[in-house]
């Protein structure tokens, strides 16, 4: 039977070559069997570049954008600068942005919430695109949700799988991600989603956005926790 622990999780975001002083541990046991954290590395600079393809819409419902491009949550660094969450409830279909190939699915994970070791724990399904030259991920999805398997051919506005709230989310959401196949681990890259008039948009944290476009302003309101990654 696995031991159940109650934890806290600090998220900080704080200038370069800043410090502060979070909180004093005082624990009888050791440490290292009761905290989590990522290794330390330096954050790579930031290109805030513009453009890229313009892709589907990969929801059927109007939602909420909740972190944008540069989100200070979790869209902060290089790897993840150009990502875009949305709040949709769990088992929204999503749908492929655009024609291309299943490059890997991975839908076994079930965790939940915001404690750190969650970070490696997400369900995803990356799409190979059929321009040859990027990868665009869908995160957190459903458990057991993925109605392709890797090497299916996929078209645009097809259903591949479903929202989800797995690995480090303290919301139902679904985090979308483009990389350049030839260089993974690199910088992500910035994308446009497309109205059915073909008209192109880069979404913005805090307003609703559908098939059709933005839709409104939505209820995530000033000094609210955006969703987390």
């Amino acid at each position: 039977r696995k031991e159940v622990f109650d934890v806290v999780t600090f998220v900080l975001v704080l200038p370069p070559r800043s410090c502060a002083l979070i909180c004093r541990l005082t624990a009888p046991k050791v440490l290292e069997e009761m905290f989590y954290a990522l290794p330390w590395e330096p954050l790579r600079p930031v290109q805030d570049t513009t453009g890229g393809p313009c892709l589907c819409f990969p929801l059927q419902i109007d939602a909420l954008c909740t972190q944008s491009v540069g989100g200070p949550m979790t869209h902060f660094f290089c790897e993840s600068y150009h990502a875009v969450d949305f709040r949709c409830p769990v088992g929204t279909p999503l749908l492929a942005v655009g024609d291309g190939t299943v490059h890997d699915v991975s839908d076994s994970n079930v965790v939940s919430g915001i404690w750190a070791e969650n970070l490696g724990k997400w369900n995803s399904i990356s799409l190979d695109l059929d321009c040859g030259q990027f990868r665009f991920d869908y995160v957190h999805i459903r458990p057991g949700s993925a109605r392709v398997r890797p090497g299916d051919r996929v078209t645009r506005g097809q259903i591949i799988c479903e929202s989800g709230d797995v690995g480090f989310s303290p919301e139902p959401h679904v985090h979308l991600e483009m990389h350049r196949i030839d260089d993974l681990d690199g910088p992500s890259e910035p994308f446009l989603f497309t109205t059915s008039a073909d008209v192109a948009y880069v979404p913005v944290a805090c307003r609703v956005y559908g098939p059709q476009g933005e839709s409104g302003v939505g209820d995530l309101q000033v000094g609210e926790t955006p969703c987390a990654s």
